[in-house]
């Protein structure tokens, strides 16, 4: 797990995934292994095999509330990828309150709001999210887009130069 996990955070995104594969011949049943291996396959868009292993792991018995929360967060992410939008949304909203402390759930959520044409929401949801990371780039331009989406111009070009600002 650890030589996984070392490539894994230095985005040597197969070998981490050739690793993990390794690893699991020795240790088939090990949840660590993997969980790294669903991040891995939802870092290299490989939605379907990330969410039948997520949707796996959800079923293991004793998981504590921020592990469920992790683990519906990237399942979330792979429906997401493969254009499943309201089931994502669905996914994240069953994470319990109390878990939402991962970072970019709001900007996902606000996301997906935006693929389904709820500006309105999302941009409440951008909102939180710029709460939780203020100056944050991809949030100011998201909030840009969705403002003028919203046609509000003057908020979507402050957004937008707060974006850059940040980017910068």
């Amino acid at each position: 797990a650890g030589l996984a996990l070392a490539l894994s955070a230095a985005g040597e995104h197969e070998e981490a995934i050739a690793a993990c594969r390794q690893a699991l011949r020795m240790q088939p049943a090990n949840f660590v292994i993997r969980q790294i291996l669903a991040a891995e396959f939802i870092d290299t868009r490989r939605s379907k095999d990330a969410a039948s292993l997520l949707e796996n792991l959800l079923t293991e018995k004793g998981l504590d509330p921020g592990t469920i929360a992790a683990l519906k967060f990237n399942l979330a992410l792979s429906m997401r990828d493969r254009g499943q939008y309201e089931q994502a949304l669905e996914t994240l909203r069953a994470i319990d309150e109390h878990s939402r402390n991962i970072p970019y759930f709001h900007f996902e959520v606000g996301s997906l709001l935006f693929q389904l044409r709820k500006y309105e929401d999302a941009l409440k949801q951008f909102d939180k999210a710029l709460e939780r990371r203020p100056g944050d780039a991809r949030i100011l331009a998201s909030l840009a887009l969705t403002a003028g989406y919203l046609d509000q111009p003057s908020q979507a070009r402050d957004f937008a130069q707060k974006a850059i600002s940040a980017d910068g």
